[in-house]
């Protein structure tokens, strides 16, 4: 479409879209005159008649309401490959890419990426990076299980290995008596979305899962571990969230054949491939 001609198409669809001219004009800025001139210089090149009268409003002929829904498809093609064009054309390194995932994991992250593109950290569960990649509320994210989805594309992250976490002042030493000891004596700090881990835990130590006391589950790895520092239960929690706690709280790493590790996987919208200079970046850092 030559640009000229474009641009008499999309009077013609705003004259369509609404109820009078004057409103028409107003969406494209434009003023009622020049529109009136645009859809007459339209009328004349293409011989068709656009308009008829009834009584003081202007209505569209048959004609011109098929010409418009051909028109309104074509253009909206050509915006489509407008953006797509400038999306590619746009240097990936100069553009804002949104992360999900807790904000330890996307610390984790940003510590082996370069300085660009800028990172903007949305604190959110692993259940909530895939929606919000769908919904196109981020780009990236960061997540404990693959999504079965082909418009992702993922690379392994890191792989997670699990321990118990209690306050010294609970948990003195760390023999097999004194672990089954805290965990039939104390309550437990459980994160909701692994309560698996902990019945695998609980069945090594031969603990029935009946004597189990829940003190809080809490969707927070930080408030959980803060809350075994205060003396309040222990936790069973990935040892990546511990690599900063306090010497008062005992550490015991699980074996992998007690309590799978947990593999977290970056994953991205595959759209993003399109990106110039995005496949680079996701494969040489991620």
């Amino acid at each position: 479409m030559q640009e000229a001609r474009v641009e008499l198409y999309r009077a013609l669809i705003a004259a369509h879209e609404h109820s009078n001219l004057a409103a028409a004009a107003h969406s494209l800025r434009i003023s009622q005159p020049t529109l009136s001139r645009q859809l007459q210089e339209l009328e004349d090149d293409i011989g068709v008649t656009l308009f008829h009268d009834s009584g003081r409003r202007k209505l569209l002929t048959l004609q011109a309401q098929e010409l418009c829904a051909k028109i309104r498809e074509r253009l909206n093609d050509l915006d489509q490959d407008v953006a797509a064009w400038r999306s590619r054309s746009v240097c990936f390194e100069d553009q804002e890419l949104r992360i999900g995932g807790r904000i330890a994991l996307i610390s984790r992250l940003q510590r082996q990426l370069p300085a660009r593109p800028c990172l903007v950290a949305r604190d959110m569960s692993s259940g909530e990076v895939v929606p919000a990649l769908l919904r196109q509320e981020i780009e990236i994210g960061i997540v404990s299980q693959l999504p079965p989805r082909s418009e992702m594309i993922a690379r392994k992250f890191f792989t997670e290995e699990w321990g118990i976490v209690a306050s010294r002042g609970l948990l003195r030493a760390t023999r097999v008596d004194d672990i089954r000891r805290l965990m039939i004596s104390q309550p437990s700090l459980a994160y909701s979305t692994h309560l698996p881990e902990l019945e695998s835990l609980l069945s090594h130590y031969k603990v029935p899962m009946k004597s189990l006391r829940y003190s809080r589950i809490l969707p927070d790895w930080n408030s959980l571990i803060a809350c075994a520092n205060e003396g309040l239960g222990w936790v069973v929690a990935p040892l990546g969230f511990c690599e900063n706690a306090p010497k008062s709280l005992r550490i015991i790493r699980i074996p992998a054949s007690v309590v799978a590790p947990s593999n977290f996987h970056v994953v991205a919208r595959r759209e993003l491939l399109k990106r110039a200079g995005f496949r680079e970046w996701f494969a040489r850092h991620v």
